[in-house]
């Protein structure tokens, strides 16, 4: 495949994220996959939806996610379709490639974990999950945007404005609720699935600095499936943002090979 074929590229978004927490990896995915149409679904509770539920399971989601995407690029395009996943977004792409495997022809996951694979306590760090639990509490959005940019992202203060102004607007305009964000929670807390390799040929990135959820939770799905394994070493949880010129590049690698 020549980086000219029509392709879709579906990029599914972690907890309490939307499509437009993608901005700052765009372009480089654009420039490594210019006549590619690059898809950013939302979740019920996010988004335009975030004043709906947000669904307790991941397998109510990609159900949800399935039935949108169809729509958009029809049912037998499943040799042009591929699949980035970030962390609960990883965890419905497991699911979706588990369930519906003709759907995609190649997928990655970044930053993701699995129940009856990983612990707990790598799943998410106690001290990151605590954070993210009763930052809603704080009296300024500012204040809590800037605890989830300190969770996510090694950046630093290099762009952290630029970040966090983009992202005070999106909660400003689609804000997330404590109860959807505990619903979120919930979902992938849970999410325990079949361990079986999915037939879908895969490839795993991984934040070694990722300070929300330990890199081993990678290093053990990658182990369990027999599949390559791609290693960033300073980038945070969202390795899109702190890197989206490598993921880009990575993806393209074997997406297109």
């Amino acid at each position: 495949m020549t980086s000219k074929s029509k392709i879709n590229i579906l990029l599914l978004r972690g907890l309490i994220r939307e499509s437009r927490h993608s901005k700052f990896c765009m372009e480089d995915f654009q420039k490594m996959f210019p006549h590619a149409h690059i898809y950013g679904l939302d979740i019920p509770g996010t988004g335009n939806l975030h004043l709906s539920s947000s669904f307790l399971s991941v397998r109510k989601n990609v159900l949800y996610l399935r039935d949108r995407f169809i729509k958009l690029v029809g049912t037998d395009q499943g040799q042009n379709n591929y699949l980035i996943g970030i962390s609960l977004g990883g965890m419905m792409s497991i699911e979706w490639m588990q369930k519906f495997p003709e759907d995609f022809k190649k997928a990655i996951l970044i930053n993701t974990s699995m129940s009856g694979v990983s612990p707990l306590y790598h799943r998410m760090f106690p001290s990151s999950f605590f954070q993210l639990l009763f930052s809603p509490v704080m009296p300024k959005e500012r204040w809590r945007q800037s605890i989830i940019y300190k969770l996510t992202s090694s950046l630093g203060n290099d762009r952290k404005k630029e970040v966090i102004d983009h992202w005070e607007m999106i909660a400003k305009t689609a804000p997330v609720s404590t109860a959807n964000s505990l619903r979120q929670l919930w979902a992938g807390a849970s999410f325990w699935p079949n361990k079986s390799r999915p037939a879908v040929p895969l490839q795993i990135f991984s934040s070694v600095q990722d300070h929300l959820v330990s890199h081993q939770c990678s290093e053990r799905i990658a182990k369990l499936w027999d599949v390559p394994i791609q290693r960033h070493p300073t980038a945070g949880h969202d390795l899109l943002l702190d890197d989206p010129k490598w993921c880009a590049q990575n993806a393209a690698a074997f997406f297109l090979n």
